[in-house]
């Protein structure tokens, strides 16, 4: 018999979904900026477009409404999620990630529609990496949309709410036919007899094995979830650490750019850009090795997922640091990159740093 109940089980799916919900606040935020981005700018933005009738726009500018009405119900399920105990956050997670699928193959769909549609252009490149940016952050959402849709089924298996649904199905289909008889037409046939009707009536059962939750697997242990669970958590700082090192690689271009029409000579530092996110890769390809040992519960997985939290960690600052010492350098100042996704690669590093603090102190505390 498992040492863990279904208490137990919930409370991994919950808090699993949770983050991954959190995770989802994260993109749709991005998206609905992009969208409204787009919206507030598309005639300048894409060069060959123009306002009346323009059905792509009106796609970014209902992504940019709907985008901000989905983040506020998206911050409460997660929160929920992490933090409450309430089986019917499982419903309103699944709520959320349709929500957010939704939205997301809208844009990757408009988006499409503005790189394929004759005539169109984006000749900006900055704009063109926005794009392609927000089609990323819709592809991450939608496999996280998966993943939480995958996970509230399960969980409802193991929860209260699940267990009524499934006595009211059960129910259904226990019920029988039986014919109501009009006893003015007992002895008439033929024609007549269409007025001798049927209906289903419930039949009661007594059977508890009929509503019984899903087994528990004999050998699932609070250690194995634990570690399913920090896994979880693990993918959102794989995810947000290889953003930024796609920003680095879009650095290492503009700086490039910046040489070959300015005529001048910046090629330390978008090598250095180039070796810091080929190893920042690298830091990411690691951190996916520390997800398979957690999962497949292996006995060195947390020593394995400390060492590649650290080594993703170092790799971070020192493009901190790096980036920062070049905030005056010529091509910053002229726009090769703007200033803008500088900071924008600060805040996805402190979003990473800080989820890859906590899953370092939530190992503590369980081997503790």
């Amino acid at each position: 018999m498992s040492e863990v109940t279904r208490v137990n089980i919930k409370d991994y799916y919950r808090k699993s979904a949770g983050f991954m919900s959190f995770m989802n606040l994260l993109f749709v935020t991005a998206i609905t900026c992009i969208s409204f981005y787009m919206a507030e700018g598309f005639t300048s933005i894409v060069a060959g477009s123009v306002e009346a009738g323009n059905n792509v726009m009106g796609i970014y500018s209902l992504l940019a409404i709907v985008g901000v009405c989905l983040l506020f119900f998206l911050a409460v399920v997660s929160i929920g999620g992490m933090k409450g105990s309430r089986d019917e956050n499982f419903k309103r997670q699944r709520l959320g990630a349709v929500f957010t699928i939704i939205a997301g193959v809208l844009y990757v769909i408009n988006t499409l529609l503005v790189f394929g549609t004759e005539g169109y252009r984006v000749p900006d490149s900055t704009d063109f990496a926005v794009l392609i940016i927000g089609i990323g952050v819709s592809v991450a959402a939608c496999i996280y949309t998966v993943f939480i849709i995958s996970m509230t089924s399960e969980a409802l298996k193991y929860s209260d709410i699940g267990l009524e649904d499934m006595k009211a199905k059960n129910k259904r289909k226990r019920a029988k036919k039986v014919r109501i008889t009009n006893p003015s037409n007992k002895n008439k046939k033929g024609f007549l007899a269409r007025f001798n009707r049927t209906k289903k009536i419930p039949v009661a059962s007594n059977n508890v094995q009929d509503f019984k939750v899903a087994d528990i697997s004999a050998g699932l242990t609070q250690t194995t979830l634990n570690r399913r669970r920090t896994a979880v958590i693990l993918s959102g700082f794989s995810v947000l650490m290889a953003c930024v090192w796609l920003l680095c690689f879009y650095f290492e271009r503009e700086i490039i750019a910046f040489d070959a029409f300015f005529a001048e000579d910046n090629s330390l530092d978008s090598m250095i850009f180039k070796v810091i996110y080929i190893v920042g890769f690298v830091a990411v390809a690691d951190v996916i090795v520390s997800m398979y040992t957690l999962l497949m519960d292996k006995s060195a997985s947390y020593a394995m997922t400390k060492q590649s939290i650290i080594f993703s960690m170092v790799i971070m600052l020192i493009f901190v640091v790096f980036s920062i010492i070049k905030l005056g350098s010529a091509y910053v100042q002229t726009g090769y990159p703007a200033l803008e996704y500088i900071i924008f690669a600060y805040v996805l590093v402190v979003l990473a740093a800080s989820i890859g603090v906590f899953i370092h102190i939530h190992m503590n505390k369980k081997q503790a």
